[in-house]
């Protein structure tokens, strides 16, 4: 889904603020 688009390196903590705003 999105995680393959953004592909986080730092860690999950941003993947999950950026599924928070797509989801809104």
């Amino acid at each position: 889904m999105v995680h393959e688009m953004k592909i986080p390196s730092p860690g999950e903590s941003i993947t999950e603020v950026e599924i928070s705003q797509w989801l809104v």
